[in-house]
């Protein structure tokens, strides 16, 4: 048997009996802090890594109602999942957490894990870039234990939209067309599970409430919706109920290859109504009956690109 430099002859039986306790030691202490972490609601650190985790396993043998407490509670029906998902979510924001808090949350209670590598910062693709709504870079999790994915992707005003409707006393009123936005994976995964899309106004006038889904697929999906305004006086504040917004993608089976999702908004205005949605590979297309009265602005990076295998 060769010898390694500088290292004493050791038998093979001796050196696997002390590898064998040393490893039954570090999944003894990592299942013990594991489980302190959850019962204690002591968060870790959630930032982006590699899919293939080390301590998954000792994780995942830890019960669900340990290792993510909440997934727990989450219902069976993939909708309604992504639905609870998205629910818990907004909660957050209205709370003002940053994304980071969001980040840890989600992998300390739910087991979804922010993976992959996030890009560099680029360019949109897309030429109107109105200054009064951000579109974030969407974001991918997978729960280490099941192997799903999920896609978050999220819209805010910075400003209620200057509308013709201002000017007058205006109760719920439509804001021209339907508002799009959506999710746009690079490629098609091969079992999408539920899909989710919800907004809530600036103030309490609009309430989080579910969106219609239009075009869906095995690589994105769109919310097609009526945006509506109140103004002060007739309702307690001005307010627009789709002045933020969340998507939510599960991804029950994502298949193999890299994978990235691009989110993009569109808007219309008295004047344009939505002509037809298409979500294509990397694209999300909108056509509107008077492009005048109407944009787009998509995220301007990729979400992070996560390899699942």
């Amino acid at each position: 048997m060769a010898r390694t430099p500088g290292r004493p002859p050791t038998s093979k039986g001796t050196r696997l009996s002390k590898r064998s306790k040393l490893l039954r030691g570090a999944v003894a202490t990592l299942a013990f802090g594991l489980m302190a972490t959850a019962l204690s609601g002591t968060s870790a650190s959630a930032s982006p890594h590699s899919e293939t985790n080390s301590n998954g396993s000792a994780m995942c043998a830890l019960p669900m109602s340990v290792r993510a407490p909440l997934a727990a509670a989450l219902p069976t029906d993939e909708n309604a999942q992504a639905d609870a998902l998205n629910t818990a979510v907004i909660r957050m924001r209205q709370a003002g957490r940053s994304q980071a808090w969001i980040d840890r949350a989600l992998s300390r209670d739910y087991g979804l894990d922010l993976v992959g590598e996030r890009p560099e910062p680029g360019v949109s693709p897309f030429i109107t870039q109105p200054s009064n709504l951000s579109v974030p870079a969407p974001s991918i999790y997978r729960d280490t234990c099941t192997g799903k994915y999920s896609v978050f992707a999220y819209w805010n005003w910075n400003s209620i939209p200057r509308l013709k409707e201002d000017a007058n006393s205006c109760s719920n009123c439509a804001v021209g067309g339907y508002d799009v936005m959506g999710i746009s994976l690079t490629r098609d995964v091969s079992d999408p599970g539920g899909y989710s899309a919800q907004s809530w106004g600036a103030t309490n006038v609009y309430p989080p409430a579910a969106r219609n889904i239009g075009d869906t697929s095995n690589h994105g999906f769109a919310m097609q919706a009526q945006d509506r305004f109140c103004k002060g006086g007739t309702c307690s504040a001005d307010d627009y109920n789709m002045y933020h917004g969340q998507l939510v993608m599960g991804i029950d089976s994502p298949g193999c290859g890299a994978l990235t999702a691009h989110s993009k908004y569109g808007h219309s205005r008295t004047g344009a109504t939505l002509s037809g949605v298409s979500v294509g590979f990397d694209s999300i297309g909108i056509s509107w009956s008077n492009n005048n009265y109407a944009w787009e602005k998509a995220n301007a990076q990729a979400s992070n690109t996560v390899y699942p295998c």
